[in-house]
């Protein structure tokens, strides 16, 4: 009688359904509807994503709780345009501020080939996200992994779309399931992050990109009012010109400091509330970032007191 009702206890565990968190990656760049269609199919709900557009540029976004699959990807749509727009727009501030304060010549990028370096860095940041930009604003695919809680994981293996799938069936371990959709990340995204027409730019062809760019600014009613609040009205304007200026003079020097492996430059300015906003935070000799998968992860924390939500950019691979 015993062994009977163990069997049946066995039994009854072993059809019990659990839901785990699963990590979802997708191989390349795949269209919203469709993950929403596949979540809804297999009763998932989500709460982060990892991005990336097909120029460059990418990040993260998450949220505390867990949300039907529709009305998540409609907020992170919305506030990864707000990033690349932001951005964007923060690389036509800086042309801005290096063409009017006589910041940069032709002759000094013909002269020094690390101050050619890093204005082309600048440079290919601004293409990134200017045409990253476009391509999500037109509704461009930007998914590439997100992170779902669900009782049917198999309903997921088994789709065409997913290519592949990490489940944590143990609570304990559920903080470091962030980190694995980042390792998802198709290969050939590498031969985005610098454009063909900048990394082959002579001196006088980059310093013609950076004129055009602002010329075309000339009518842009939205860049004048983010000129004008953010950077004019909060006083970010001198920091900024201040951080460029020291920039381009150590990029004229000829002796290069010892190599670190950790930021050896650039400023960031909270506003106590909910704004950050940064320059260029820079390493000594860290590397081109040619590699396929660089080493390198950057984590900035704040307490869950303060958010409940949290959208990250970067433009490294």
């Amino acid at each position: 009688m015993g062994g009977v009702i163990i069997f049946i206890v066995l039994l009854f565990v072993t059809n019990l359904s659990y839901a785990v968190e699963t990590a979802l990656g997708f191989g390349k760049l795949t269209p919203d509807k469709d993950i929403i269609s596949l979540l809804k199919e297999c009763n998932s709900k989500i709460r982060a994503l990892w991005y990336a557009s097909p120029y460059g540029g990418g990040g993260s976004a998450s949220r505390q709780e867990w949300y039907e699959p529709e009305r998540f990807f409609i907020m992170m749509r919305k506030n990864i345009l707000e990033i690349y727009r932001d951005m964007y727009l923060a690389n036509l501030v800086t042309f801005k501020i290096i063409l009017d304060n006589n910041l940069l010549s032709k002759e000094e990028l013909e002269r020094y080939p690390k101050l050619l370096k890093y204005i082309k860095s600048l440079v290919n940041g601004y293409y990134q996200y200017s045409k990253g930009f476009d391509h999500i604003k037109n509704g461009g695919p930007v998914v590439y992994a997100v992170l779902v809680d669900t009782d049917n994981v198999s309903c997921l293996e088994d789709s065409g779309l997913v290519k592949e799938v990490s489940v944590n069936h143990f609570p304990l371990f559920s903080v470091f399931l962030k980190y694995v959709p980042y390792y998802f990340r198709p290969e050939q995204y590498g031969k985005y992050y610098f454009f063909p027409e900048i990394k082959n730019a002579d001196a006088e062809e980059l310093y013609m990109m950076i004129k055009k760019a602002v010329k075309e600014t000339i009518n842009n009613q939205e860049f004048a009012e983010y000129y004008k609040k953010l950077y004019i009205e909060t006083g970010f304007y001198d920091q900024r010109l201040e951080f460029l200026r020291h920039m381009i003079e150590k990029s004229k020097r000829k002796s290069s400091p010892s190599p670190t492996y950790f930021p050896s430059d650039g400023t960031i300015l909270y506003t106590g509330t909910n704004v950050v906003r940064y320059d260029e935070i820079t390493w000594d000799l860290p590397g081109d970032w040619s590699v396929n998968k660089p080493g390198y992860e950057h984590d900035l924390v704040a307490r869950r007191d303060y958010f409940t939500g949290c959208v990250s950019s970067t433009s490294l691979p």
